[in-house]
């Protein structure tokens, strides 16, 4: 969480280590993370507010949603009212809808990797495994956080 200056505006900021990037073969992951937030126009996609680099780290910044991930309220929670999680699943699917309209798949789906807003709508968000494809070409990768796959 970081305040800008200018605005008191509050906002979410993401620092991602250059070394990191580079050791890790993930530039373009990068550079396609930052096009998807800047681009994707979506109300249930974060979308990048700004995005700055200095010699040793890039900063992406987006809106903070002060509702936290959906995995703090699951925690909290331990289940949701069936009305809930379709409110919730609906705008998961319009999101990934959007992106695959886009050819753009997602990869990484998970409850930490959708944030609520204040009032209760969500935003996917963390594009680092995103994937751009071409010409009904097929993404072969094997990836994804290991407690989500099977």
């Amino acid at each position: 969480m970081v305040e800008e200056n200018s605005t008191n505006k509050i906002l979410a900021m993401k620092v991602i280590l250059k070394e990191k990037l580079i050791e890790e073969g993930q530039i373009s992951s990068a550079k396609l993370e930052k096009e998807i937030m800047q681009n994707a126009y979506h109300p249930f996609i974060i979308e990048l507010e700004y995005c700055f680099q200095n010699e040793e780290s890039i900063y992406f910044l987006a809106k903070f949603m002060y509702g936290g991930d959906l995995v703090g309220h699951l925690n909290h929670e331990k289940r949701f009212s069936d009305d809930r999680a379709k409110f919730y699943s609906s705008q998961v699917a319009l999101a990934i809808g959007h992106l695959h309209k886009n050819n753009i798949i997602y990869r990484d789906i998970k409850p930490s990797n959708i944030l609520i807003d204040s009032s209760g709508y969500i935003s996917v968000t963390d594009f680092g495994i995103a994937k751009f494809i071409e010409d009904d070409r097929k993404a072969l990768t094997f990836c994804g956080t290991p407690e989500y796959l099977g």
